[in-house]
């Protein structure tokens, strides 16, 4: 099943049954539903996650964990202070930059909202790493993962809920399992017993808080929705900052059929959004709701990209050509290993691990001389390096269907997507020619001589304080 076959299904779903009605508890919550079954439905391609909280603590580290999650949530009260932001950040989103390692989605607003003279809470998921953010005089970290365990799996011991628990899911479910056989309900079980724990973990930080609004990547996780509840209940605005694609093919981003008219407690208040294309469509589901879609523009990559300097390990004046991996089951699929192997020794290959997967590049290594292709790729090189630079000075993109797509677009550099998903991802950029989905080996091989393209769309040109500001104004509308 393509991603796009997945938001049609999800949306007759919609249509057939009264979703705005599914309660657990008193909260409606058909968007944890939409994702749960979304995402069983997209499996085979997606590499294996982990929604159970505590699951990952042996019996001997238990109560040693416990302990010290305990202590450090009882002192982290004290620790926060009321401040005008609120950052919800993991450590998944650092990178390198000037030898430092930063947070690419925070790194740009925390220094916008220094110099508005606002103060930030940055509530960081550090699991005892060395802090990343660097030292502002308006910002203060607060590492919530010892805590977040801790009560973690003091709730894992309650009572697991239920699906019949859920007003009017038992005939969904049922309609799921006969389109789909291999669904289990266990695994939106185990979601909704983390979305009551998630909402009052965060609850307890926001009442000490206090923020203004709050900033998240990736709202449609079940922390982030949980998150996003606990603030709506509070009267506190979300903003969900865009890191991938948002368009009609994606499972949170996609066409929704039904949205109250009070909008859904778990969706953020406003989007920020990178181009006009996922504006729009984020738009044209959500008029009439309180949830809207701003174009702000890609900070990180702007920011990346006027200072990234030419990587110096390109050579020889060939043709280089980036592959950005992504967490799927399979991370490089036979045919990228045969067209690599056929191409001539003038092109240069660079494979970009996925940075949310750093245990990737030892199974990309392992392919890679396994197929005995060593002496035309560069891999270790790239770990590290912004995408932005990695873009600069490349010729070609290559992926199975990952959103720097996007990201090689706004440089002008040419993309070939090798995973058939992509058709219905990225229609826009098909069109323009900007993306190829080649369908056969041949077609493959042709694509290969792209050439470098005018970027398709222009980089904001307006400051990351300027930026800040319309969102907060759009906020207290």
């Amino acid at each position: 099943m393509t991603h796009a076959e997945a938001v049609a299904f999800l949306n007759d779903l919609e249509k057939r049954h009264d979703v705005q009605n599914m309660l657990f508890g008193r909260v409606r919550v058909w968007p944890v539903i939409r994702l749960s079954v979304g995402e069983q439905l997209l499996a085979e391609h997606l590499a294996p996650g982990n929604h159970v909280l505590g699951s990952k603590h042996s019996n001997s580290g238990r109560l040693t964990a416990l302990t010290k999650g305990l202590v450090h949530g009882a002192l982290g009260r004290y620790r926060l202070q009321q401040a005008d932001l609120l950052f919800n950040t993991h450590s998944v989103q650092l990178t390198n930059l000037g030898g430092k390692r930063v947070d690419r989605f925070a790194h740009p607003i925390l220094e916008a909202a220094t110099s508005l003279g606002l103060r930030t809470c940055i509530v960081e998921h550090a699991g005892g790493s060395t802090t990343a953010f660097p030292e502002l005089g308006r910002a203060y970290r607060f590492d919530a993962s010892p805590s977040l365990n801790a009560h973690a799996m003091i709730h894992w011991l309650g009572r697991a809920p239920r699906a019949q628990e859920v007003q009017g899911l038992l005939p969904l479910l049922e309609e799921v399992r006969v389109a789909h056989p291999s669904f289990r309900a266990a695994s939106l079980e185990d979601r909704l017993r983390n979305f009551t724990f998630y909402s009052r973990f965060h609850t307890r930080i926001l009442q000490k808080v206090k923020p203004r609004c709050v900033f998240l990547v990736s709202w449609y996780n079940i922390e982030h929705m949980a998150l996003v509840h606990a603030c709506n209940a509070l009267s506190i605005p979300v903003v969900d900052l865009q890191h991938g694609v948002q368009g009609a093919a994606h499972l949170a981003y996609g066409r929704w059929h039904t949205v109250p008219t009070e909008g859904w407690s778990m969706m953020p208040r406003l989007f920020w959004c990178w181009d006009r294309t996922s504006t729009d469509n984020i738009n044209s589901w959500s008029a009439h709701t309180p949830h809207q879609a701003l174009v702000l523009g890609d900070p990180w990559l702007e920011t990346t990209s006027r200072s990234a300097a030419t990587v110096h390990w390109k050579n020889d004046g060939r043709k280089r050509v980036l592959f950005t991996a992504q967490p799927l089951t399979d991370i490089l699929p036979d045919r990228l290993l045969d067209t690599i192997a056929k191409t001539l020794s003038t092109v240069q290959w660079i494979i970009r691990t996925h940075p949310n997967r750093p245990t990737m590049a030892a199974t990309v290594s392992w392919r890679i001389q396994e197929a005995g292709l060593m002496d035309k790729v560069v891999i270790d090189e790239a770990m590290g390096t912004p995408l932005a630079a990695l873009l600069k000075d490349c010729d070609l993109h290559v992926t199975q269907y990952s959103s720097t797509v996007l990201e090689a677009a706004i440089m002008g550099v040419p993309s070939i997507a090798i995973h058939v998903s992509a058709n219905g991802l990225y229609p826009e950029l098909i069109a323009s020619g900007t993306l190829i989905v080649p369908n056969t080996d041949e077609a493959l091989a042709a694509a290969m001589n792209m050439d470098r393209k005018p970027p398709v769309r222009v980089l904001d040109k307006r400051t990351m304080q300027q930026r800040l500001t319309t969102v907060l104004e759009a906020l207290s509308r």
